[in-house]
């Protein structure tokens, strides 16, 4: 940090944390043979957890903006990964649930995790992990 602009200087590192995250899922799914964007592993992971879900609910989870998330669920369906399912009562809102291949997908998805988490923890420390928590969570 140079000390003549923090916010220059934050958003530059911020950048780069952002990208090495990215580099480092993106590495880890191609060893488990996943063609995947990171939306989308997180999207099955989500999934993988309790499906179905609205997809607003996805949305908000991920902080997703509602138009960015059609189209993640859109490229994902089109995959054969989820299935749209009608909400009763209310003809515009669906819930998204995994199909069987995206089940398979989501667990090929989970098992990068443990790789992830020893190559994050070796870098991150619980306290650098919370102060990043706190700034993104505020």
């Amino acid at each position: 940090m140079n000390g003549e602009n923090i916010a220059v200087d934050f958003l530059i590192e911020t950048d780069q944390l952002h990208k090495w995250i990215k580099q480092l899922i993106n590495e880890e799914l191609n060893k488990v043979g996943l063609k995947l964007t990171n939306d989308q592993w997180l999207v099955l992971l989500f999934l993988n957890e309790k499906d179905p879900q609205a997809q607003v609910t996805i949305a908000n989870q991920l902080k997703k903006d509602p138009a960015s998330m059609t189209r993640i669920i859109d490229i994902i369906e089109k995959k054969g990964w989820v299935h749209r399912i009608k909400v009763e009562g209310d003809r515009r809102k669906f819930a998204i649930q995994l199909s069987v291949e995206g089940r398979r997908k989501a667990k090929m998805a989970y098992q990068i995790l443990e790789s992830l988490d020893t190559i994050i923890s070796q870098k991150v420390t619980d306290e650098t992990f919370r102060a990043i928590a706190s700034i993104s969570n505020p």
